[in-house]
């Protein structure tokens, strides 16, 4: 039996052999296939990296603040009612705090938004915590601490101090003693204000003596959100009959970060786009091994002379793709590690959260490699399987490809570009592979465009189409609208002026409460405000009880049709839902419209907020209208631009674009080394061609077109396939990316400027990968070239 074993390796010796010396001599080619299996492997190791770990950490840290399973707002609170509330069934915590809208002098910018959020005990915060982060771990009575993601709206550090002024009183100095972070909030940079926690003291010093409270309540059973909607009811009885009264009540979804969803799509989309490369990474090794095979052809037709069967041909050749996929998967599991380590740093910084664990799931090395050896093996297959079940009179006939495509019997192109643009066609097999690899990122680069495009066109609608006035002003409260007239009268900056009533609105269903959003009681018809329908109607002059929402308002959905229960300011009205309408910048809450409140809700001719048009400086015109109605007596709690919210989106744009062009990338690279091995494999092949061109006096730079033409040939036809291709690719990402982040598909548009990058791209590539392979060819004497390998 030993020495029969050691016959059977006697004879498997020189099968190994023969893989190892069919691969050595080719050493280049060897190299581009084992870095596409790396880039590919790295692309899957990177997004699944990031992926598991973003999200096992994004609920982590929201879990780790122990959220508010029920918010209720109260005109008034006690010590009592906190621990009634604390004592009943169903409660696990309970904490009272108040959020109160303010501004912040930005040296250079003006009045930023700012949420103040009122803490009665910095060292016993238990719901929705937040955790220091540098500086003081409490504030004191003229001092602040800053929400962490707030310093990329503006510039703070410890130790500066800023004016804050809420509503009409006179702007008090707050100096920034710490930061914190507060995991469970949505970043500052997504909502554009800034996020400041102060102790009552702080509060009173700014001029601010009384308000509504929130109780912050955690639930019991904190996954069910039917059962926290029951418990928000009970909780709502039982504060209306301690006295106190409910203005709202907010039921947030359960261990779901206000983030997640949109990082969970772009990282699926992300991952697909991870796929793609990995084919892309197959079908080069495909083409590689196909070229291989041609040049072995009359090997393995002796071999299986010599009675070698398809069995073990195939097996030889397998094991050495095998032997390929697993060095690039060695290679690229560190690097798609890093790489997703990497974005999982840049993502906790726009998600505001921390990576404590930046491992892995389990699940991710093998899964690396897998698919890294088995996609080679995939990709190889079929060219090792049709060679190994040739006949022997087949592979040892097998002569020199003959080109496919002819040129008509007129002359439209210089001879030497006409050969090398046949010669491009000589294999169709490998011809459609490396096509189709560099056609792949080719699409994936103009998608990335394209959805730009048509980002900035849905934005473009929203700030530009359907918004006709420059800046808004809310007040403090509702003011006659003669006495805001008169304090405006006069100030030139101010050229038009509408004046609209702002109200916060719940949905009351029968399982409790739904969407809590604001409404505008406004002009009708406006001039300041054009509504996109996407169901139903407008609001017509006159009319009462008919309410136009935005298609963001959803829990419950409301169709055109149907009659919602509102409770606005604690009365209740039915008001018919006669349209929806697209309105971008109305926030994850929606917003609705009408032309007139109930009278106990906003008496007729008053206003708290001002929809303003004019064409100076959006600045001067804020600055000067501020100053008009401070004069008057007037007090503002808050000044935007029309397009403030803009900026948001843009961000929003730029991350999303970017992680796709950063993928497109990755491709790229593939089907660039595919394009270069292409070239390099045709340059083997036609080495006594190349030598007989040489030797009837065809000069190094004839030789250089018709290569060059056979590299543009190719790249161009990517080029086409890629536009094929980019278009339901385009439809599908850009549907799914307006329906993450604004609820409805994204207008297809597709970008001319990515079609003409794309094309000086291949153009630039085919140029690098015809002359790096064929210059030492082209150089080479006569005598060199015609010896056959």
């Amino acid at each position: 039996m030993v020495e029969g074993a050691q016959r059977r390796r006697s004879s498997n010796r020189p099968r190994w052999q023969k893989v190892r010396r069919d691969l050595s001599p080719r050493r280049g080619r060897t190299l581009l296939v084992t870095m596409a299996v790396a880039v590919g492997v790295m692309a899957v190791g990177s997004i699944a990296t990031a992926l598991t770990v973003l999200d096992r950490e994004l609920a982590a840290n929201y879990q780790s603040a122990n959220p508010a399973s029920v918010i209720l707002s109260v005109d008034n609170v006690d010590d009592s009612l906190v621990q009634a509330i604390e004592s009943r069934p169903g409660v696990a915590a309970v904490e009272a705090r108040r959020e109160v809208t303010a501004r912040m002098m930005d040296p250079g910018e003006g009045y930023v938004p700012t949420l103040l959020v009122v803490v009665d005990d910095f060292s016993n915060v238990s719901v929705d915590r937040f955790l220091p982060e540098s500086g003081a771990t409490a504030p004191g009575s003229t001092g602040m601490l800053v929400e962490r993601s707030t310093r990329r709206e503006v510039d703070l550090e410890v130790g500066d101090e800023r004016l804050i002024k809420v509503g009409g009183a006179e702007p008090t100095l707050l100096e920034v003693e710490g930061f914190v972070s507060d995991p469970g909030r949505t970043p500052a940079w997504m909502t554009g204000s800034v996020i400041a926690y102060v102790t009552p003291e702080a509060l009173s010093g700014l001029g601010v003596v009384s308000g509504s409270v929130e109780l912050h309540v955690v639930s019991a059973e904190t996954g069910d959100r039917s059962v926290n909607q029951e418990l928000a009811q009970r909780l709502t009885a039982q504060v209306e009959a301690a006295g106190s009264f409910v203005t709202s009540v907010e039921v947030p979804v359960p261990g779901v970060h206000p983030s997640a969803g949109v990082m969970r799509t772009l990282l699926f989309l992300l991952q697909a786009f991870g796929v793609v490369a990995l084919v892309a990474a197959g079908a080069l090794v495909a083409t590689v091994v196909s070229a291989m095979l041609r040049r072995e052809a009359r090997s393995i037709g002796l071999m299986k002379a010599m009675g070698a069967g398809p069995g073990q041909i195939s097996g030889m050749y397998l094991v050495g793709v095998a032997g390929i996929g697993l060095i690039g998967t060695l290679i690229g599991i560190p690097v798609g590690l890093a790489a997703g380590s990497g974005f999982d740093s840049f993502a906790a910084g726009l998600l505001n959260i921390d990576i404590t664990n930046a491992s892995p799931a389990g699940w991710v090395i093998p899964l690396q490699l897998t698919v890294g050896v088995a996609v080679p093996l995939l990709a190889a297959l079929v060219p090792i399987s049709r060679a190994a079940a040739s006949t022997v009179r087949a592979a040892i006939d097998e002569s020199r490809p003959t080109p496919k495509v002819r040129v008509g019997r007129r002359r439209l192109l210089d001879p030497a570009l006409a050969l090398g643009v046949r010669n491009a066609w000589r294999v169709p097999g490998r011809t459609v592979l490396t096509v189709l690899a560099l056609a792949v990122g080719g699409a994936a680069f103009m998608v990335a465009l394209n959805t730009g495009v048509a980002w900035d066109a849905a934005v473009d609608a929203e700030f530009a189409e359907t918004r006709a006035y420059q800046a808004e002003i809310g007040l403090d409260r509702a003011y006659p609208i003669e006495a805001v007239e008169s304090a405006l009268d006069g100030i030139s900056e101010v050229e038009s002026v509408e004046y609209w009533m702002s109200v916060i609105a719940q949905v009351k269903t029968g399982e409790g409460v739904g969407s809590r959003f604001p409404i505008y009681a406004i002009p009708t018809p406006t001039s300041m405000l054009s509504f996109p329908m996407e169901e139903g109607r407008a609001l017509q002059p006159g009319e009462t009880g008919s309410l136009v929402v935005t298609h963001l308002v959803n829990d419950p959905a409301l169709p055109v049709g149907s009659t919602v229960s509102l409770d606005i300011g604690g009365t209740s009205s039915d008001w018919n839902v006669v349209g929806i309408t697209r309105r971008l910048g109305a926030g994850e809450a929606g917003a609705g419209f009408v032309e007139t409140l109930p009278p106990d809700v906003a008496p007729a001719g008053v206003t708290n907020r001002l929809i303003i048009a004019s064409d100076y400086d959006v600045s001067s015109v804020i600055e000067a209208a501020e100053a008009g109605l401070d004069h008057a007596g007037i007090a503002v709690i808050a000044t935007a631009s029309a397009d403030s919210g803009r900026e948001a989106l843009d961000d929003h744009l730029f991350i999303l674009v970017g992680m796709l062009l950063a993928v497109a990338g990755l491709i790229a690279v593939v089907g660039g080394l595919g394009l270069l091995e292409t070239i390099a494999t045709g340059v083997l092949e036609r080495r006594r061609e190349i030598g007989v061109m040489r030797a009837i006096g065809a000069g190094t730079s004839t030789v250089m077109r018709v290569l060059m033409a056979e590299a543009l040939a190719l790249s161009l036809a990517s080029w086409a396939v890629a536009l094929v291709l980019s278009v339901p690719a385009t439809l599908l990402v850009e549907s799914i990316t307006g329906m993450i982040f604004f609820e409805m598909p994204l207008e297809t548009k597709f970008s001319s400027l990515g079609v003409w990058i794309w094309l000086a791209i291949v153009t630039v590539g085919a140029v690098v990968a015809s002359g790096l392979p064929t210059l030492d060819i082209a150089e080479a004497p006569v005598r060199d070239a015609l010896v056959t390998e």
